[in-house]
């Protein structure tokens, strides 16, 4: 499926956080994994592709842009997952 993004919206592919290892005197399981991601404000992301009318210049396919992620619109359907933001949420690009 090929999917276009209208509407000044940007299609993106969120990138996995890296964890920081700390030292704690809280006794875990070895199957514990930190939930890192979801409570952070802001998050990177890969441009995938951008609508024609959207407002960022310099912002081409393959960017990596830093966005707010509590404006980030996750969207499923039967062919698979999009995930979208709009250009107002863009902070910048990250080179």
């Amino acid at each position: 499926m090929k999917f276009w993004p209208v509407n000044r919206y940007i299609h993106i592919e969120l990138q996995p956080e890296k964890s920081s290892k700390t030292e704690s005197s809280v006794l875990l399981p070895d199957s514990y994994t930190e939930q890192l991601g979801k409570n952070q404000r802001h998050a990177k992301a890969k441009v995938i592709e951008t609508a024609p009318d959207v407002r960022i210049s310099r912002l081409a396919k393959g960017d990596f842009i830093l966005i707010d992620r509590s404006m980030v619109e996750e969207i499923k359907l039967d062919e698979g997952n999009i995930t979208l933001i709009l250009d107002n949420y863009v902070i910048g690009i990250v080179t």
